[in-house]
């Protein structure tokens, strides 16, 4: 359940990211000269970075919790 949390904002972000950066590209596309700013490629590439980020981030924390006996935590408090 967490992990999946995670990975929808994970995400979210990812796109949200994708579109300001693909609109920011519009507004400085004149100053970069014969640059090609509109490259699918670097924007899919960083948008698999960042989930894939994303995914050992949150993909860690649940496997240890995973590993603890729900009774014993609930014990202890």
């Amino acid at each position: 359940m967490v992990f999946r949390q995670s990975l929808k904002l994970a995400g979210c972000g990812a796109a949200l990211g994708a579109l300001a950066a693909g609109g920011l590209a519009r507004l400085i596309a004149h100053n970069m000269g014969p640059i090609n700013v509109f490259d699918w490629g670097g924007y899919a590439g960083g948008v698999l970075v960042v989930i894939a980020a994303a995914l050992v981030a949150s993909w860690v924390p649940a496997r240890r919790a995973v590993r603890i006996d729900p009774a014993i935590t609930l014990r202890c408090d």
